[in-house]
């Protein structure tokens, strides 16, 4: 299964509804459109919490599960979303941790409220590295029970090279659940089929249990 992020490409909703009705009657595509299980922001945020997007969406009742992602950026956006029929939004660190949580109580709540509906939280960690913002980055979703993160950028650092050889010592310390030592000698995320474990970041206070000075911070 897997999800499209949009990027805000389209500035109106006939073209992107043409693109999908076109996707739709493509043989060749069926199988892959079955597994969709939400397309992210599509809109510009200019129009996308508008009146005409609204509109657009309500009398579209076979569209495709709508998240927006740019366009949440205050705490009343997503309640905006949901009346205009988007079904959920992504939760990034850099929103703010307070309203991921407030968000994934309106989603909550509609769920209660619409037990056939389907409404999502997405998770996106941008291209955080570790010792501190991906660690925190991942104890926030999985608090808030996000369990697959779109992880944007990472090939671009070699795990954890760029750092004081003591500092990545202690990272494989305390985080040898995340982390494994790479054939190079530095440390790198363990994926596993496409899987990580955040068990220590859990466990640890605000997801790294590092103080300063065990970092060099100081």
């Amino acid at each position: 299964r897997y999800t499209l992020d949009g990027n805000e490409n389209y500035r109106d909703p006939d073209s992107f509804r043409l693109l999908w009705r076109r996707l739709e009657k493509e043989p060749a595509a069926s199988g892959f459109m079955r597994r969709l299980i939400f397309v992210e922001q599509p809109f510009h945020r200019d129009i996308a919490l508008s009146e005409e997007m609204r509109e657009a969406l309500r009398g579209w009742p076979d569209r495709p599960p709508v998240l927006i992602d740019e366009s949440d950026g205050g705490f009343g956006d997503v309640p905006r979303a949901l009346h205009c029929g988007y079904v959920g939004t992504s939760h990034k660190n850099c929103k703010g941790v307070f309203k991921g949580i407030v968000n994934a109580a309106w989603l909550h709540r509609m769920r209660l409220l619409n037990p056939d509906g389907r409404y999502f939280l997405s998770g996106e960690d941008l291209s955080n590295i570790g010792p501190v913002a991906l660690l925190q980055d991942l104890a926030v979703q999985a608090t808030l029970g996000i369990e697959h993160v779109e992880r944007n950028g990472h090939h671009y650092f070699r795990g954890l090279s760029m750092f004081p050889l003591e500092m990545r010592k202690t990272v494989l310390r305390r985080h040898g659940d995340l982390y494994r030592r790479h054939e190079m000698g530095y440390p790198t995320l363990d994926i596993r089929n496409g899987r990580i474990s955040v068990a220590g970041c859990l466990e640890a206070p605000f997801g790294t249990g590092f103080e300063p000075d065990e970092l060099g911070l100081l």
